[in-house]
């Protein structure tokens, strides 16, 4: 469950809110591996026997899933 924002923090919200719709637009695979990373809060060798792949893979579609995120952002 995402907090109501407050006033003090409503910049935060809002920008929370715009990375969950950049989130969105990543593949499914993208999306699986940051939200299971960041709010699963699982390691690299934990999602990469949920999604039967290498932990090598995972490592590089997490880096690359942050990057893009990155460029939709700015």
């Amino acid at each position: 469950m995402i907090p109501e924002p407050d006033n003090e923090h409503t910049s935060d919200y809002l920008d929370f809110d715009r990375m969950l719709k950049k989130l969105e637009t990543l593949t499914e695979e993208k999306q699986k591996i940051i939200r299971l990373r960041f709010w699963g809060e699982l390691k690299f060798k934990e999602i990469a026997d949920a999604m039967n792949k290498t932990e090598v893979a995972v490592k590089k579609m997490f880096y690359r899933a942050l990057v893009e995120l990155k460029d939709k952002i700015e």
